[in-house]
Parts: structure tokens; sequence; C-alpha cells
């Protein structure tokens, strides 16, 4: 077969029609792609005296034809395997016959077999990581690098709300979290970081601020619904609270008198708050 005749033919019909892409909605619209006569992994350059138009059938019959002309390159048998499946916005499938597509699916594999293959002799990014974190860290993850824009942040956000996890699933949280697989397992946060995220989450930067009555974190909690009920504190746990009490320091109001060791008690009953205040 006279392959590299029959691509010539096709590239030269191409250019001497003297093909302009137009509009959808003009009457004379044809549907063009661009291709490189030269293929880039031959070294063709990406510019105008290297670029055709041709229709979507020229254009994968090109391809074929260049696999053909040369069968030892890996980038072109590619380049055809996507075509025949889809392209990045998963659309432009081309249906081949059985007997193309397996020719082509053979041609395909041998030539992403050992050394050939991109991922030869490499190991797998998520080698070493724990078996359910592999998907989702390491230098290849999907979001590695990159940051969610405001508007998917907002989006993200109200597709969550109002969700509540099964208890099913908090324990599968929890469990997944325990002990040396807790990522702070081991590590002591310093004072420096303790100020910093107390400060950005003063004031209006407090998810929290404001918030009163249904919109309360603490809403609802009574009774069964309480974390807490029908759990006991164990005895380390009591002594641990009680040892917490006994090194925060005594609170005076300065109008009263009153001495305690609350300090939510202090700020809200007593100082500015204090009915002795005049």
């Amino acid at each position: 077969m006279y392959y590299l005749q029959i691509y010539e033919d096709i590239v030269n019909n191409a250019l001497d029609e003297n093909r302009k892409k137009l509009k959808r909605d003009d009457k004379d619209y044809i549907y063009y792609e661009n291709h490189h006569i030269l293929p880039k992994c031959l070294d063709g350059e990406n510019k105008k005296e290297n670029l055709v138009l041709l229709t979507g059938k020229e254009h994968y019959l090109s391809h074929k034809l260049l696999v053909e002309i040369f069968p030892d390159e890996d980038k072109l048998i590619y380049s055809l395997w996507v075509m025949c499946n889809a392209n990045k916005t998963g659309d432009r499938k081309y249906k081949t016959g059985a007997r193309e597509y397996e020719r082509l699916k053979i041609k395909f594999s041998k030539n992403q077999t050992g050394d050939k293959n991109h991922r030869y002799g490499k190991k797998p990014w998520n080698t070493g990581l724990p078996k359910e974190l592999q998907g989702f860290y390491g230098h290849q993850g999907c979001m590695r690098g990159k940051k969610h824009s405001k508007e998917t942040r907002e989006k993200i956000s109200e597709a969550g709300k109002g969700k509540i996890h099964s208890k099913k699933t908090i324990e599968k949280i929890r469990q997944a979290n325990l002990g040396e697989k807790n990522p702070m397992y081991g590590k002591i946060v310093s004072k420096e970081t303790k100020r910093k995220i107390s400060k950005a989450n003063k004031g209006k930067n407090n998810p929290m601020y404001g918030k009163s009555g249904k919109l309360a974190p603490c809403f609802g909690r009574v009774g069964d619904k309480h974390p807490m009920f029908g759990k006991h504190h164990s005895k380390e746990s009591i002594e641990k609270i009680k040892q917490s009490q006994q090194k925060r320091p005594i609170l005076k109001c300065k109008y009263c008198n009153f001495e305690t060791k609350n300090v939510g008690n202090m700020k809200q009953w007593h100082n500015e708050n204090c009915k002795l205040k005049s």
C-alpha cells in the first residue's frame, strides 16, 4: 500500500482548497479540525505552515495512515487510540469495526509494555502510604498544588449543608483517627501556633459569631440528643478535668469582689456586666 502517497494527497487537496474555519451559524459552515502535517512527536512545529484544516473523516484517516507510515512511533499509536475513544471533552468518538479495534488495541498494548511504558522502573507514587490514604495523597494527587476557587468552595459548602453522618460513618472516622493514625499523634502545638489559631477565630472570623437559637451548636442537644447521654466519664478523665480546673487562675470581679475560676461565668455576670456596676 502507498500509505505515504495517500496521506500526501489528502493534505495537498486540503491545502489547495484554502480552507477556513467559519462560525457554526454561517450558511457555508463545514466542520474542520486542525492537523499537524509533520506530527509534533516527529519534531513538527506548531506553526501555520505545518497546519492544515481537515474534515473529521480526513483527520481520522490521516492518523491511521501515519500509524502505518511510522509503525514504531508510540505517540502516533496513542493519538489514534484516543481518537477512537474520546478526547479531553469526551466527544469526537470515531466508530471502528471489530477487526480494526482489535488490530489497534494489539498495537497500542505492545507499545505500552516493558521499557516502552512511561512508568517502567518507577515505583507507584503512593508506595508506603496506608491503604485508606493511597487515593488521596502524594505528589501526583489530583488537587496537589491546586486551590479551589471561591465559587467552587461555596458550592461545596452548600452541597454539604444539612447532611448528617450516620453512626456507622462517625465510628469509621473515629477509628481512622485513633492513636498513631491521627495526623497530630505525638505532636505538640506550640504556643505561637495556638496564638495564631486563637487570633484567626476571634470576633467575626469565628464561624459561630452572632449565631444563636437554632443556629447555635448546642441547640437541641437535650436528653438522648446530647453527645454524653447515657455515658459516664472514667475515673481517669474525672481526675484530668479536676487537675485542669485546679490550674486555672482565680478571677475576681472588680465591682462585687466575687471570685471564681469559671471564665464564662465571669464574662457573663461580672466585671462589665456586673449588677453592682454604677
